[in-house]
């Protein structure tokens, strides 16, 4: 950790010599994780997450950032990375135009997934926004490495278009190729917005499967607005989205319908909320029941569920207290008894986390968590976890 922070303020060092009035930030969040196995030996996990943001000039037209996570976890060990973002932005102000290059996450429509590539960014107009996208697919563990474009080809388009303040709807195409097959091939279309005479908010939204020539999901959401009350429902059906082509192909995964109702009410500084899921299988219902009380102090709730998973009645919770603005002090909690899956052995678990959040300075804070569980495996499971976060910013 010191040899990576000094390294990191050499960097910074140099590069503000080399250009005038550089724009950086650098946070650093380090994490370790004490445990025990089963065998009753300690473990000790270290976790160093990276967060680091440059930019040359004050100009916003041209920036690097990434976000990368270094673990080194079990005895001897060794060390592990993660990258989940790393690339280069460009925008030559015209039209909106944005080229962004390198490892990156992109969530536009039916375009789901990271991709080692370029993204492309157009706004012809106020109603117009489109992308397009073109790479390679990411390896599943993250780690610094490039797969051969060749192979693992995936490139997607998406556009959405205003037809009015209230109204937008959206196109989106993606496709991904491995060892030259199309493994993937999915088309969007969607419509969200509002009615003007009423505070009821929707989003309609359908995929389809064109390798498979049928529909991969449907939903359909709104929510309304009235006074002290929310009221929100949510329509879904689609089916499984995992689509890698070697190792998954020996789960049989369900798809299902699932419909999601609940109702809010505020009073005074608490909320008091009630939702209700009711999920069908092509041969089972599953029924679940949250209600809870909630305000800035924590939650308190209290969950029912009985059908395709076995029955199951628990209570979960949190409270919270901050002193002096700096020091946050919270408790988790959870016991639940439950019905294993297709059998009649009742089990049942509880669970404590006991931690705070310490923060002297704004670009240094600290923060400790104490876990205990128990069930059936484990009598009295202990464990600790230590963060520390840094951030530098210019």
């Amino acid at each position: 950790m010191r040899y990576l922070l000094v390294f990191s303020l050499l960097i910074l060092f140099f590069l503000q010599q080399l250009v005038a009035q550089p724009v950086y930030k650098l946070n650093l969040r380090s994490s370790m994780y004490v445990w025990e196995n089963d065998q009753g030996k300690q473990k000790n996990d270290f976790y160093q997450g990276i967060s680091f943001y440059f930019r040359p000039t004050k100009s916003r037209n041209f920036y690097f950032t990434t976000y990368s996570r270094f673990a080194h976890r079990g005895d001897p060990g060794k060390w592990q990375e993660k990258v989940y973002n790393a690339y280069l932005v460009w925008s030559p102000e015209v039209n909106g135009l944005k080229f962004r290059l390198g490892r990156q996450f992109v969530y536009h429509g039916v375009i789901q997934g990271s991709v080692d590539g370029l993204k492309i960014t157009l706004r012809p107009s106020e109603k117009w926004r489109i992308y397009a996208v073109a790479g390679s697919a990411v390896p599943t563990d993250r780690t610094l490495e490039f797969r051969n474009f060749s192979d693992n080809k995936a490139f997607g388009v998406y556009g959405s278009y205003k037809i009015s303040p209230l109204v937008k709807t959206e196109l989106s195409y993606f496709q991904k190729n491995r060892g030259g097959q199309k493994i993937w091939e999915q088309a969007g279309l969607s419509a969200s917005g509002a009615f003007a005479s009423l505070p009821l908010y929707y989003v309609a939204q359908v995929d389809f499967n064109l390798k498979n020539s049928t529909y991969q999901a449907f939903r359909l959401l709104m929510e309304y607005y009235k006074d002290r009350w929310t009221f929100h429902a949510e329509l879904n059906n689609q089916k499984p989205r995992i689509y890698e082509d070697f190792l998954y192909n020996m789960f049989e995964i369900e798809a299902y319908s699932q419909l999601r109702s609940g109702v809010s009410y505020n009073f005074g500084k608490y909320q008091a909320n009630f939702e209700y899921l009711l999920t069908l299988y092509p041969q089972a219902v599953n029924n679940k029941i949250i209600g809870g009380l909630s305000s800035k102090w924590g939650s308190l709730n209290l969950l029912l569920q009985d059908g395709h998973a076995g029955k199951n009645i628990g209570v979960f919770g949190q409270v919270n207290y901050t002193l002096f603005n700096s020091l946050t002090l919270y408790l988790q909690s959870s016991y639940y008894t439950y019905e294993r899956y297709k059998t009649a052995i009742s089990e049942d678990a509880s669970a404590f986390t006991l931690g705070f959040d310490f923060r002297p300075w704004k670009t240094l804070s600290f923060g400790t968590q104490l876990q205990q569980m128990k069930n059936r495996y484990y009598n009295n499971d202990f464990r600790a976890l230590f963060r520390v976060k840094f951030r530098l910013n210019n």
